[in-house]
């Protein structure tokens, strides 16, 4: 049997039209549904606070079977 191979994709997201002091959920779902369209399947998802207090960074990690 063939062992099931993957492929990762970190991306960092930090639009300025969604990232800020709240959460833009819809625009976040938007971004996330154009990745997974892409056959990416997330995996995980931190919340990044920047240590200057400005805009803060949502990172996913990604992975999809590799053919």
């Amino acid at each position: 049997m063939e062992q099931k191979r993957w492929e990762y994709r970190t991306v960092k997201l930090d639009d300025e039209s969604w990232v800020q002091r709240v959460i833009d959920f819809e625009a976040l779902d938007a971004k996330l549904n154009q990745i997974g369209q892409e056959g990416w399947e997330l995996v995980n998802v931190i919340y990044v606070k920047e240590s200057d207090w400005r805009t803060d960074s949502v990172i996913a990690f990604l992975k999809r079977p590799r053919f």
